[in-house]
């Protein structure tokens, strides 16, 4: 969705731009076609963890689901409560520049902000998310830990389709 939108505002302001010059204005889809040869090359190149996805078993959800509610480290259950559902006891406490709430995500939608496949859930617990409270955890984690975490908010996801608890 967000390279969708950097992809619109680029033609916009390109198209702006051509508007503007006392040259002839091409069509939209000639406009359209410039900008979207310059995002070929952000199509081709994915950015992956360094370290090897780790088997999703019921050993890796039980050592995520200990990490997540160590209160020594990361404390991801204080924003994100301790079943990963978005009602830790700070949900409440975070508001952007405008006053509104930011609230955790909960798991159990089975909507990540980073998308739904585990690399990508990956890097925002090792990167952080911008525009959000949620800082890099690299530093707190290891890699293995990070895809434990991961194949836990995967398995709070998995078990809210199943139990039909899914908003």
């Amino acid at each position: 969705y967000v390279r969708s939108l950097a992809i619109q505002g680029e033609f916009e302001e390109l198209a702006l731009s051509l508007a503007q010059e006392d040259e002839e204005l091409p069509a939209a889809a000639e406009v359209f076609e410039i900008v979207l040869e310059r995002w070929s090359p952000a199509r081709q190149h994915r950015v992956f963890p360094g370290v090897p996805e780790t088997t999703a078993d019921a050993a890796s959800v039980e050592r995520g689901r200990a990490l997540f509610n160590d209160p020594q480290r990361g404390s991801c259950f204080s924003c994100h409560g301790s079943g990963g559902r978005g009602d830790g006891p700070t949900a409440d406490a975070f508001k952007d520049d405008w006053g509104y709430p930011i609230r955790p995500r909960d798991f159990g939608a089975g909507v990540f902000r980073s998308g739904d496949d585990a690399q990508a859930l990956y890097l925002a617990i090792a990167s952080g998310i911008k525009g959000t409270p949620m800082g890099s955890f690299s530093g707190m984690f290891s890699g293995a830990e990070i895809w434990d975490l991961v194949h836990f908010a995967k398995d709070v996801a998995a078990r809210a389709r199943a139990e039909g608890k899914q908003p």
